[in-house]
């Protein structure tokens, strides 16, 4: 173990026993236990998400929004999926919003400082997501926008969202490859007269989706996405499967492993109207391909620091602890020397005793905090509707089962391409089942 930071740890002893006030600075202080408290209670209103109950889960929110935490951006975000996925478009909008602000703008030197330190785990720094959730913030505003007709604004964030994306990737070749984005500068792109930026991004798409081995080529899916005869009025967008987890690892949980979710359905299928279904193109928004895909961290190294120094102090102290004990149990014949071992013998014991409380009060744990009302994966669904509204049938399979089937009707805006967000999640938990996204009720269940 580095012996400077050994020196440093055992002279703070007293400041980590007997706890020490820091500035909190603009956001409720909250001890590392109620964070992990806090996560807790966020795991049981995603439940309610997860099975469509969405008074529940935004009502539990509400509650864990009630104070400005380090966690307020990550309730936020919580609080726009459950409003996209019901249709309320402007509530959404302004979180959406609010996050993206406060992400870009907010730095807090004391969490950042407290993240770092010894004794705070890395959860006391403000949540700002990692690189798929920031990409993924950016990829829905752009939704939000093109539904609004704002084509500038669609395309800027189609642009910082590529940016976020490319940050700390494990290899080159998945640099900047979130092919939603890519698509959704295409028809910003194409819907604002600008061939050319519509020409590259629908490039860039295609050569992200190529690496992934998903077939581009004439007469697939995902080449039927950039044809200028299918250029949309309109977007659904299906939410699949689940999300991926962060879950703690190694000997003091300094190791953030990424876990990717369930895929609850093998392919989905379109029917417009009464129309043949058609097979939706999949993997244009994969979230969990997007999270296993980034990583490398400078809060890596910092919690591997502070992992190395509880280790360190554990073996000293069992080395003191081990040369204490056995300088107590010498016996002598000679009194004086025997006051001098018993006394060396106690020493070493009480330094012992006081690496292993010291290295007990090092906080090494990582921030498993994460944007839990996300789906595993975002299907999009290009729909041409320039007469008027359209019922869409979504139907999603398992192997050759159809294990979902979910209806709306689809039109476009006064300005821009209508945006509907559609949940299949529910009917993980609920089975085979029709479910109206217009009504928010079940109204039909089907037998076979």
């Amino acid at each position: 173990m580095n012996s400077k930071v050994t020196a440093i740890a055992l002279s703070t002893a007293f400041v980590a026993v007997c706890g020490c006030q820091t500035d909190s600075g603009r956001f409720a202080p909250r001890s590392g236990a109620e964070l992990d408290a806090m996560e807790a209670t966020n795991a049981l209103q995603n439940a309610a998400f997860r099975i469509g109950d969405y008074e529940s889960a935004e009502r539990v929110l509400d509650a864990l929004a009630a104070d400005h935490t380090v966690s307020s951006v990550q309730y936020d975000l919580e609080r726009a999926s459950i409003r996209l996925v019901q249709g309320r478009k402007d509530d959404a909008h302004g979180l959406l919003m609010k996050a993206r602000s406060d992400i870009e703008h907010i730095f807090d030197s004391a969490s950042e400082e407290k993240a770092q330190s010894l004794w705070h785990g890395e959860a006391n720094k403000v949540f700002k997501g990692d690189a798929h959730e920031r990409a993924t913030l950016y990829a829905l505003l752009a939704l939000s926008f093109l539904d609004r007709g704002e084509y500038a604004d669609a395309i800027r964030c189609v642009k910082n969202g590529l940016l976020a994306d490319s940050a700390n990737t494990k290899e080159a070749k998945y640099n900047s490859d979130y092919a939603l984005l890519q698509y959704l500068g295409y028809v910003a792109a194409a819907k604002s007269g600008d061939s050319a930026a519509a020409a590259a991004y629908a490039e860039e798409m295609r050569g992200s989706l190529d690496v992934r081995k998903i077939p581009t080529g004439a007469g697939s899916s995902a080449a039927a996405l950039t044809s200028a005869a299918n250029l949309p009025d309109a977007f659904v967008v299906v939410w699949t499967g689940l999300p991926p987890e962060f879950v703690r690892g190694g000997e003091y949980g300094e190791v953030r492993f990424v876990s990717p979710g369930k895929r609850l359905v093998d392919f989905l299928t379109a029917q417009m109207d009464a129309a043949p279904e058609t097979v939706v193109a999949m993997g244009l928004g994969d979230v969990n391909f997007q999270a296993m895909t980034r990583g490398g961290r400078m809060m890596d190294e910092i919690l591997a620091d502070k992992a190395n120094v509880k280790c360190g102090l554990a073996a000293s102290g069992n080395v003191l602890l081990a040369a204490g004990l056995a300088c107590v149990l010498t016996t002598s014949d000679n009194a004086i020397a025997e006051v001098a071992l018993l006394s060396t013998g106690c020493s070493l014991l009480i330094l012992g005793g006081t690496c292993h409380l010291v290295g007990y009060c090092i906080n090494s744990e990582a921030d498993v905090r994460a944007w839990q009302n996300l789906p595993g994966e975002f299907a999009i669904i290009p729909v041409k509707c320039p007469d008027g509204a359209r019922e869409l049938t979504v139907r999603g399979y398992r192997l050759w089962d159809n294990v979902a089937t979910v209806r709306c009707k689809v039109g476009r805006t006064a300005k821009g391409v209508g945006v509907t967000h559609l949940s299949m999640l529910p009917s993980e938990i609920r089975g085979l089942e029709v479910w109206d996204r217009d009504c928010g009720e079940l109204y039909e269940k089907e037998n076979n």
